[in-house]
């Protein structure tokens, strides 16, 4: 047993043994007496006086915040305060401009609209008087009238999926026939 040593003895003593004789004094600063190695060396301080006693720290404070402010910055700030209030006049200017233009070009188009929708309208009444006529001089066939309201022209061009043309002959034989219904109504009355 005498391989692995004295049991007898404490290890953390004799790791703590080991590790002082190779700091050597600064071994006291790894001590387990917190307080020593809380507070600084007393040294410190005196060979570092205070940033507020020094005469150069109050001299870059007074740099730094200067009482009187330079006659170039001054001149600056006027001249950026002029063209600022320079450039907000012509925005203001321009700003107006757009909203007058904008107001002229609104009222155009409604005068506009409004035009259209009047000659619209006074189409619309010709068509359907001249409609209300065509239908009044209808002869007394209601078939001739019904064909008149149909395109005969050209049966097969107009919708290629329907074939309608047998259709519109029917209709125009209907209208040459003295004795197809509907003629007797109109005649009777």
């Amino acid at each position: 047993m005498s391989d692995f040593g004295d049991f007898n003895s404490d290890p953390t003593a004799d790791f703590f043994a080991r590790e002082r004789a190779v700091l050597g004094q600064d071994a006291d600063f790894f001590s387990s007496n917190f307080e020593t190695v809380a507070s600084p060396p007393p040294s410190f301080e005196s060979n570092f006086p205070k940033a507020e006693h020094l005469e150069s720290s109050q001299a870059f404070h007074k740099a730094m915040l200067p009482d009187a402010e330079p006659d170039v910055v001054r001149q600056w700030r006027e001249k950026q305060a002029e063209v600022i209030a320079q450039r907000d006049r012509q925005e203001a200017e321009r700003k107006a401009e757009v909203i007058n233009r904008a107001r002229e070009d609104i009222d155009k188009f409604y005068e506009e609209y409004n035009d259209r929708k009047q000659r619209a309208i006074e189409e619309n009444r010709d068509r359907e008087d001249k409609h209300v006529l065509k239908r009044q001089e209808t002869p007394s066939n209601i078939w001739s009238s019904v064909v008149s309201e149909i395109n005969i022209t050209n049966s097969k061009a107009a919708f290629p999926t329907r074939d309608v043309s047998r259709m519109k002959s029917l209709l125009m034989d209907l209208r040459k026939d003295k004795n197809a219904p509907g003629t007797i109504i109109i005649s009777g009355q």
